[in-house]
């Protein structure tokens, strides 16, 4: 058996597979798409942008263990 992480970060969204005692057996990130910065102090990502990446790092068939 092993846990799933998901970690959404500024850059990307990366996903883990966790063993059961803490060790990470699998990790991969996906980059996001650039931040918009339209005005000083702002910063806009879009939401779905995080979605794709974190379900694509999912998807990433060396992530998963062989059998």
């Amino acid at each position: 058996m092993y846990w799933l992480g998901i970690d959404i970060g500024t850059g990307g969204s990366r996903a883990l597979l966790v063993e059961p005692n803490g060790a990470v057996k699998a990790a991969v990130t996906v980059a996001h798409e650039d931040m918009q910065m339209a005005q000083p102090l702002w910063a806009e990502q879009r939401p779905e942008n995080w979605a794709d990446a974190a379900f694509e790092a999912i998807r990433v068939r060396s992530f998963w263990p062989v059998s």
